[in-house]
């Protein structure tokens, strides 16, 4: 299903991507990704905050550096981005409201650096909340964006795709990556653009969104739902999606590229998850064919 053989990436300046692409998805993982907001909610008294001060500097930055990214004029966001900013703010807020009412009025030093981190991820929301597709006229049908994202979604659902990140922060409370469907509401818009033909392209931090988009394109492409999906898979090579990875938030790899590489993505391919029995993946298969039928439908 996922080619697991490794290619060359080539890898580009953000100021490139940005001056060559018209339609930019910005993930918040083009931020830092720390266990700081985890660190936060752990603090009790005012004083255990000053081990994280070099932790709150640098969210402070990665936070104003996202708002710079996100004032470009190509820059995206979709409502499930906007949220995560939210959460951030609420993180940020439950812990100031709580150290309040445990004298951090006594550690003014303190109190002034996450009144300032809240103040940069607040306006850091309301520029993500003003780049929102949907608030652009003509760019998504929701009707396909939503027919879309549960075909995604079923393919988590019985892939597992994503990993479980709570792990890395050394606490299990949730399986985080279920709980989101940032990523899933990401892939299904990418795929929305497509049909719309607007050539797109998302920049992140987030390996999962890699996997889950590549073996999405993969499982919607397959010829199990030709001619459904015939114009889709055309307007792919014509124009498709880009996705550009960082690791280090300096440095991006484009890590897919449907016109460049459609052979990857579209083909011969049966239709086939391996842990249903025959049973079941025909019910998927004609739950996904009537998925795209409506996807059809509007686009005629």
């Amino acid at each position: 299903m996922e080619n697991n053989q490794q290619v060359e990436r080539e890898k580009i300046e953000l100021k490139s991507i940005l001056e060559q692409e018209d339609l930019i998805i910005a993930d918040t993982c083009i931020r830092q990704s720390t266990n700081f907001y985890w660190n936060l909610g752990e603090v009790r008294r005012p004083e255990q905050l000053y081990p994280l001060i070099s932790k709150m500097g640098t969210e402070t930055r990665n936070l104003r550096k996202a708002r710079e990214i996100l004032s470009a004029p190509n820059i995206a966001t979709i409502e499930e981005i906007c949220q995560e900013y939210v959460r951030i703010c609420e993180h940020i807020g439950a812990c100031t409201g709580y150290l309040d009412n445990r004298g951090l009025r006594d550690f003014p030093d303190l109190r002034d650096l996450l009144q300032e981190l809240s103040e940069n991820a607040f306006n850091t929301w309301k520029i993500a909340n003003r780049k929102q597709l949907c608030k652009r006229n003509g760019y998504v049908n929701h009707l396909v964006d939503d027919s879309f994202f549960e075909m995604i979604r079923t393919l988590e659902d019985q892939l597992h795709i994503k990993r479980d990140t709570t792990s890395l922060y050394g606490k299990h409370i949730s399986e985080r990556s279920k709980d989101s469907v940032t990523d899933e509401r990401i892939t299904s818009c990418l795929f929305s653009l497509v049909m719309n033909r607007k050539p797109s392209s998302v920049i992140t931090g987030d390996t999962d969104l890699i996997k889950l988009l590549g073996i999405g394109l993969r499982m919607i492409c397959s010829q199990e739902f030709y001619p459904l999906n015939a114009n889709f898979q055309k307007l792919l090579k014509e124009g498709g999606i880009k996705l550009y990875f960082t690791g280090d938030k300096i440095n991006y790899e484009l890590a897919i590229d449907t016109k460049r590489e459609p052979e990857r993505y579209i083909g011969n391919r049966d239709f086939s998850i391996s842990r249903l029995s025959e049973q079941e993946n025909n019910v998927v298969i004609s739950r996904f064919k009537s998925l795209w039928h409506n996807i059809y439908m509007q686009s005629i």
